[in-house]
């Protein structure tokens, strides 16, 4: 009878539990205003190619906190699907939902190699999951004349500019700069958050 309530407590504990969606829905709340708040640099149009890289940087101890405190199956997934799925609800293309699925379960993957406690895969699977944000810029490649519908509101001027700025020459250089980001904002993270780190037990 005692083996089996702690076989029972041990399930308990790698399962998401209410508060675990609880303190997801806190975290993704936290990231969705910073993502957005860096995403307004996209009102001058050579800084929306910058700024996934400034949105991965300053959301990199927050999301490797996440990463911390969060080290069951899934959780991750479930934090990183709502960005884009909500961005998609808001009126961009479908191009960002498929992206935002592809990234966030290769980065839940790659937490699962590092059996959710090894810093050096999390901050891969926070690169990887970063390029959702690329994947927003994207939609100029995938979806040009939607995606230059959402945009017709900041009027001609402002699209005669994002054409020629958002090619895939320049879409290659947005990705990498969104992981190099996110592997800074991971670093800045681990300096900080030392003590939350060792507590939870996450190792290199």
């Amino acid at each position: 009878m005692k083996q089996q309530n702690n076989s029972t407590t041990k399930q308990q504990r790698k399962s998401l539990m209410l508060k675990d969606l609880v303190l997801i829905g806190i975290f993704d709340v936290i990231y969705l205003v910073i993502v957005m708040a860096c995403g307004c640099m996209g009102i001058v149009p050579i800084m929306y190619l910058i700024y996934p890289t400034i949105a991965a940087i300053i959301a990199g101890p927050l999301v490797l906190l996440f990463m911390a405190k969060e080290q069951k199956a899934f959780a991750f997934a479930i934090f990183g699907i709502i960005p884009p799925a909500l961005m998609f609800l808001l009126g961009c293309t479908y191009v960002v939902l498929v992206i935002g699925i592809i990234t966030t379960l290769l980065a839940e993957v790659l937490r699962k190699i590092g059996n959710y406690s090894s810093f050096t895969w999390n901050t891969l699977a926070y690169a990887v999951h970063s390029l959702w944000m690329p994947g927003v810029l994207s939609q100029m490649i995938f979806m040009r004349e939607r995606f230059l519908e959402l945009c017709e509101p900041m009027g001609d001027a402002y699209i005669a500019q994002l054409v020629q700025l958002l090619t895939w020459q320049s879409m290659i250089l947005v990705a990498i700069g969104a992981m190099v980001g996110a592997i800074i904002g991971a670093l800045i993270g681990k300096k900080l958050l030392k003590k939350h780190f060792v507590k939870a037990g996450i190792v290199a």
